[in-house]
């Protein structure tokens, strides 16, 4: 019996992230491992999945099911916000403020834009600061940890904001 071929589509465009595997999916090697996300008459489905997931799988967590949540981005947002609204007021200088920016950027590289925050743990603080410390010298790493809050005081910013918008949902898991 002669063997078939599978005739593979070609990428959508040539920066396409995924590419197409023998089962008839789009597919992305990560850390070593194949991930598989959508079949080949779906590549637009598969490149949201791929984006969905992309910051959990490139850090080696479990990619969660519900996507949908509070996410580092929208604290950071909040909290720019609130810091934004302090400058106007003369409560904060426009340095200050800079410096908190940039703190944003570095949670937001390090823990990923899409991460909900329900999902930070101390151990992610720990390997931030750890990372923090290979490029500071000790005191520019007490400031720049000191305009971290804590995980809990995080977790306090997120439920009031969810509870502000309606976003809030059941505890129990």
């Amino acid at each position: 019996m002669p063997k078939t071929t599978i005739h593979k589509p070609s990428k959508p465009y040539p920066d396409f992230p995924l590419f197409a595997h023998g089962n008839g999916q789009w597919a992305k090697k990560i850390k070593g491992k194949l991930f598989y996300f959508g079949l080949w008459d779906e590549s637009d489905g598969a490149l949201e999945k791929y984006l969905d997931q992309r910051d959990d799988l490139q850090a080696g967590r479990a990619t969660r099911q519900d996507k949908y949540g509070f996410t580092v981005k929208d604290l950071c947002n909040l909290f720019l916000t609130a810091k934004r609204h302090q400058q106007e007021a003369g409560d904060i200088t426009r340095r200050t403020f800079d410096d908190y920016y940039a703190t944003c950027e570095n949670l937001l590289s390090a823990f990923g834009k899409r991460r909900l925050v329900d999902d930070l743990s101390p151990q992610d603080f720990e390997s931030l600061r750890a990372s923090l410390a290979k490029t500071r010298n000790p005191n520019t790493l007490g400031n720049e940890v000191q305009r971290i809050p804590e995980p809990t005081s995080l977790m306090l910013i997120a439920m009031g904001t969810m509870l502000l918008v309606g976003r809030w949902r059941s505890c129990d898991r």
